[in-house]
This record gives structure tokens, sequence and C-alpha cells, in this order.
């Protein structure tokens, strides 16, 4: 078997669970073996190691001439996966239930205002547009008799906006990122998170440079710029770093953003924490090395969040 393809290529048999040729670049529950039956997300750490780690020869399903269930000790727990699902389709379930009831609400308000008798209006009227640019005229109702007072309505336009998400072998909702820099406390910076990935956050001070956490870290300047989303050259004084602990092979990581948790949040699950980050919420235990379900994050930690890196 030819172990440099294997080195240089995921697991042929990884995939999206709609879309067995395409498959995340670090792991995630979103990859698939379409090799086991049923088709079912390996562990994070076994996809780190063995689906993108160059040696799924070595992997039981894969050597298998038959397909095989997959075991235990190498799958993402069920229980967590079926929680989610269910939680998805409650949520989709009362989307659709509040779209009906608006949907209904605004049939029968329209039928009762347009019933007979309700109003004498007989013609509507509107003005001609000032040329005066601080003006703006509105259209005029007028009602008969003449002498009735006159009814103005002003409508208000309001614009709908979107934003294309990044793409990275799939297409993720985009997410509005805090517009202030997080500030973190001393006990928070420069403490190992993580679990087969170690990583510190770092506030930058005068006088440093990557290559100094670097050389601190037993990492190099590319794995540093690599694991930080967005992070820009020069790096200004009081910005948070992510910085990798005793790797450089960043290849099958993310980018990662520092997200400070707010007063607001107070008390908030890891899993409500993921829905409002829009992230899955096992790669945020997974990378910020919680591993019990009872894990709250508290105000003002500092999370790291996981974002696509671009194609290279």
């Amino acid at each position: 078997m030819n172990t440099e393809s294997q080195t240089n290529h995921p697991c042929p048999s990884l995939g999206l669970l709609d879309d067995a040729a395409t498959s995340e670049a670090f792991p995630s529950v979103w990859n698939y073996c379409h090799l086991s039956r049923p088709v079912e997300s390996p562990a994070l750490k076994h996809q780190a190691a063995v689906c993108l780690g160059g040696k799924y020869g070595e992997c039981p399903v894969f050597l298998n001439p038959r397909a095989m269930p997959l075991p235990k000790h190498i799958r993402v727990p069920r229980t967590i996966k079926q929680r989610s699902l269910f939680r998805n389709k409650l949520i989709l379930a009362l989307t659709a239930l509040v779209v009906v009831l608006v949907l209904a609400w605004g049939i029968l308000n329209r039928e009762i205002f347009a019933a007979p008798g309700v109003g004498t209006a007989t013609q509507i009227s509107f003005a001609p547009a000032s040329s005066t640019p601080t003006e703006i005229s509105a259209p005029t109702m007028t009602t008969v008799p003449p002498s009735a007072p006159t009814l103005t309505y002003t409508a208000t336009a309001h614009v709908l906006s979107s934003a294309i998400a990044a793409t990275y072998t799939r297409v993720y909702t985009p997410t509005l990122y805090p517009t202030s820099t997080p500030t973190g406390t001393p006990s928070q910076l420069d403490v190992v998170i993580g679990t087969d990935y170690k990583f510190v956050i770092h506030k930058v001070v005068t006088g440093e440079d990557l290559d100094q956490y670097a050389a601190k870290y037993n990492t190099s300047v590319e794995a540093i710029l690599a694991v930080n989303h967005g992070l820009t050259i020069p790096v200004w004084v009081d910005v948070l770093v992510v910085i990798p602990v005793g790797f450089t092979d960043y290849v099958k990581l993310p980018g990662f953003v520092v997200y400070e948790v707010k007063p607001e949040e107070r008390g908030s699950s890891v899993e409500e924490m993921a829905k409002r980050l829009r992230v899955n919420p096992l790669d945020l235990r997974y990378y910020n090395g919680w591993t019990s379900d009872g894990d709250r994050p508290l105000v003002g930690d500092l999370l790291l969040v996981p974002r696509p890196r671009p194609l290279q």
C-alpha cells in the first residue's frame, strides 16, 4: 500500500452525510465513514489520528472486506447526536407552528378590517413629492364628506440585507462577530487548553513578535498564522493571539477566533453557546478541552471558536 499517498490524503471513505466525496479538512462530527453500516461519524480523536492522519490503512473498518458497524470506541457517542437531531427537529417544528400562526393572524385581521361598514373612505390620493430634499411627502387618504378630517399614513420601508457565507468544502451560516476586542483576565491568559491539540491565548505586549512566541511554545510562525482566523501583520498591542503548543502540523486544524462570554450569557450551557456562535457543540467542547456534560462557561471566559480556513 502506498503510505505516501495516505499521508497526503484523507481516507477515501470519509465524507459528508449527503456527499461522500467531500469531507471537512479537520476533525468534525460532520465527517462520516461511508464504509460502515450504518453510516456513522468517527470519534474526533480517531479522525485526527487515522482518518485524516494518513493511517486509514490500519483502520479495522477500512481493512474489513465487508461492511461493519463502527466499533464503539471509535465513533461519536450516539446519545449526543440523537439529542442534537431531536433538538433540531423540535426547533423546526416550533418555527413552522409560529409561521402558521402568524399567517392565520394576518388573514384574520385582513378579513375583519375589510368588512363592509367599517370605513367610508371612497377616494385615495397621493401628494406629489416635494423638490425640497429635507421634506418627505406621505400618501394621504381623503374621506367623504369633504369636511371630515384627512387621515395621513406614513409608510416605512425596511431593507433586508444578506451576507454570503464562507465556503470551505461545505457552506457555513455567516456569524456576527463581537465588535469589541475581548479583554480576558490574567488567570485565563497563557493557560494551556484543549484535548489532543493544545493551545494558549496570549495578549500581545509591546516588544513581542511571533518569532518569540514560536520559540517559547515549540511551534512555528506559520502554524500561529494558520490557527488565527483573520490575524493581520503586524500584530497590534493588546490583540489576543492563539498559539499552538508543541506542534507545527496545522493542516488538519481550523482557524480560531477568541470569544469572551458576556454577562447576559451567564449560566448558558455549552450547547447554548454553540448555537449562539453557530458552531457544532462537539467541536466547541473538543477544542476548548471540555469533557464533562455539566461544563458551563463563566462570564468573562475566553472561548476558542473554530472557523474554516481559506483553501490555499
